[in-house]
């Protein structure tokens, strides 16, 4: 067997792999959906978010997936960006790609490229532009309107095209012409100079199968330690090369751990730069500075004041070091800057230890309630409960899909309170539009977690949850409306349960038995009937998405629910 074609059958095999962990998907939607996980490896994004960027079901224009990386998050374009973070530092990377399960390239995608980027970037009139799928057109809507908003901030523009396929060779020079006139056509919209990549069967691989390393040497130039933890001080410019990768980007997996994201154009991040930016000769940038807490799972090992650390975890400081980075980057002679940081290095031998160290160090400075929650005791047990059901709480982001469990298996902490907030609390507007401020609010959120809650309640709200998804991802519907309906019908399946159990029809709140679970059938009649009411809303108030989003849309529901209870099961 040839080197060529060993890289072939890895990229097949490893595409079979990611493959088996979306049953329900076609074949050629599922090579779509890889190439998409290959090129987003790096980034933060839930697998909800994944599946939002493909858009290549027909009228696609040759787009397959689109995606908008805001300061290495991926957010989906599904709905309205917010713009309320964006600074003159932040770093925005619009994503188009194609991906051809063939082995070979072809100039046809960079010409389809570049008609559909005239239609859709090139602010043709509507009456000209030709009829492309509503994912599509919603998420370049949504785009150019985020743009035109953040443009103001001056922040940097990064576009890549890229081209994926199975190939085992270098793509052929009209190929590569073809990508360089749609990037032209692009560049020409947005003044920037975009990227081309042709991802083969050799690069997919690649990025399918790496992983992240959560291993890493720390220079530094002063140390305390106190058993096996250490407090060090460690240069700015140490410091930054710690925090990068082998591309000089940053190592996001390090703050998995960090109750909260990068919270830019806060006053306190704006002191950080401003202090940086100083460059005082008096006073040594750890004077100003609290410092930096990170987690290691084993006691750090020193050699020539340089520690070799294992399992990463940086729990508070993210602010700091994000700051630092951006500084860094786009600063010139940085290593002559002698400044130092403080470094306090902790290896707890326990996940309580861990836990309290977390939730210690991030309760000095203004932390958002619902970014603590995590390591409160129902969580923990609501995380053993769900592995007895097969299922893997991810309360500590990211800790499941590192340890290869499938999307499918897994359920974040948000998704989990939106299907309670829906089923139990029978408010799938919250669900749906705001259940992170849901969640800030000690009394909401303690009426949703209370100790003495049913855990089967948690257990049924995720599985069904994940039946209702599964069953809408193969469904006609559009992503969009797939993401508007889900929790509603959540609410309706678990209004059913219950109705079934009481053979009354009664809208109520009281749970349906543990292992009762709609049939896919169920769940599409249900769609079926909650989007002929959203019409009918929709035709005389406003958007689909303001009606999901208001309360009028579950009251009708509610008022017309027993007729369609007696309708679908001849009660």
């Amino acid at each position: 067997m040839s080197a060529q074609s060993v890289s072939v059958e890895l990229a097949k095999n490893a595409l079979d792999e990611f493959s088996a962990k979306y049953p329900s998907r076609k074949k050629s939607e599922n090579f779509e959906l890889f190439t998409a996980f290959c090129v987003l490896r790096k980034y933060e994004v839930e697998d909800v978010t994944l599946e939002a960027g493909c858009v290549g079901e027909g009228k696609d224009g040759g787009i397959d997936w689109i995606y908008v990386i805001i300061n290495g998050r991926v957010v989906s374009l599904l709905d309205p960006v917010d713009t309320e973070n964006i600074t003159r530092n932040s770093e925005i990377r619009l994503i188009i790609g194609q991906a051809k399960e063939e082995i070979g390239w072809k100039a046809s995608v960079g010409e389809k490229f570049l008609a559909t980027f005239g239609d859709l970037f090139g602010g043709q009139e509507e009456s000209t532009v030709r009829a492309y799928a509503s994912d599509l057109t919603t998420s370049v809507k949504n785009f150019l309107e985020f743009w035109f908003s953040a443009a103001k901030k001056r922040p940097i523009l990064i576009i890549e095209l890229v081209q994926a396929s199975l190939s085992d060779r270098e793509p052929h020079d009209d190929v590569k012409a073809s990508m360089a006139l749609a990037a032209a056509e692009i560049d020409r919209v947005f003044r920037v100079q975009s990227n081309q990549s042709f991802l083969g069967s050799e690069q997919l691989f690649n990025l399918y199968s790496a992983a992240p390393s959560y291993d890493a040497s720390l220079k530094y130039v002063e140390e305390l330690e106190k058993g096996d933890d250490k407090v060090a001080l460690v240069t700015l410019y140490d410091y930054y090369k710690f925090l990068c990768d082998d591309q000089g980007q940053l190592n996001e997996h390090f703050f998995e751990d960090n109750v909260r994201d990068y919270e830019r154009g806060v006053n306190v991040n704006k002191q950080i730069l401003n202090t940086l930016q100083s460059e005082a000769k008096n006073s040594d940038f750890w004077w100003l500075n609290n410092g930096i807490t990170m987690l290691v799972s084993e006691p750090p090992v020193s050699s020539r004041k340089e520690y070799d650390l294992r399992d990463v975890q940086i729990v508070n400081g993210l602010q700091t070091s994000q700051t630092i980075y951006d500084w860094a980057r786009a600063k010139e002679a940085f290593t002559q800057d002698n400044r130092t940081v403080l470094v306090r290095i902790i290896a707890p031998s326990n996940e309580d230890e861990k836990a309290k160290v977390i939730r210690a160090t991030n309760s000095q400075t203004p932390v958002s309630k619902a970014s603590l929650r995590a390591t409160d005791e129902i969580h923990k047990r609501i995380e053993d409960v769900l592995k007895l059901r097969g299922l893997f709480y991810d309360r500590r982001k990211n800790y499941y899909k590192n340890h290869g469990k499938s999307p499918r298996e897994i359920i974040s902490i948000t998704l989990l309170s939106q299907a309670m907030i829906s089923a139990f609390l029978m408010r799938p507007d919250t669900a749906r539009a705001r259940p992170s401020s849901f969640l800030d609010n000690d009394d909401t959120y303690n009426d949703l977690f209370d100790s003495g809650r049913d855990m089967e309640q948690f257990c049924w709200a995720a599985a069904a949850q994940k039946r209702v998804d599964e069953a809408l991802s193969s469904s006609n519907y559009s992503k969009s409306e797939k993401n508007n309906l889900r929790f509603y019908v959540l609410l309706i399946m678990r209004v059913l349960g219950s109705s079934i159990v009481a053979r009354t029809g009664v809208w109520s709140s009281r749970p349906c038995k543990d292992d009762w679970f709609p049939s896919n059938a169920e769940i599409l009649r249900a769609a079926d009937w909650i989007v002929g009411i959203q019409q009918s809303i929709s035709t005389t108030t406003s958007s689909p998405d303001s009606v999901y989003k208001g309360s009028a849309l579950k009251e009708h529901l509610k008022k017309d629910w027993k007729n369609k209870f007696k309708e679908w099961t001849e009660f």
